[in-house]
C-alpha cells in the first residue's frame, strides 16, 4: 500500500512539472519554444495515463491519449 501510494505521488509530481513545463514553452514567443513545449507535453502524457491507470479515472486516460495526438499533430505543424 505505502509503495502504491509513493508512486502515485511520483507520477503525480512529474505530471505536475511536466504540465506546468508545457503550457510556459507552448505559450512561448519563438515557434522552437513552442515546439519545445509540445516535446514536453508529448512526454508528460504518459504520467498523465499511469494516473488514470492507477485510480481507474478513464477520463483522465482519454485526455493524456488526446492531448498527446494534438502535441505529436503540433510538433509536425509547427514550422521551426
Amino acid at each position: 500500500k505505502n509503495m502504491d501510494d509513493l508512486w502515485f505521488h511520483v507520477v503525480n509530481g512529474i505530471a505536475l512539472i511536466g504540465s506546468l513545463t508545457s503550457i510556459y514553452f507552448v505559450s512561448g514567443k519563438t515557434n522552437k519554444e513552442r515546439k519545445f513545449g509540445m516535446w514536453v507535453s508529448v512526454w508528460a502524457q504518459p504520467f498523465f495515463f499511469a494516473i488514470g491507470v492507477l485510480t481507474g479515472a478513464w477520463a483522465i486516460m482519454a485526455l493524456a491519449a488526446w492531448r498527446w495526438a494534438h502535441s505529436i499533430r503540433g510538433i509536425i505543424n509547427n514550422p521551426t
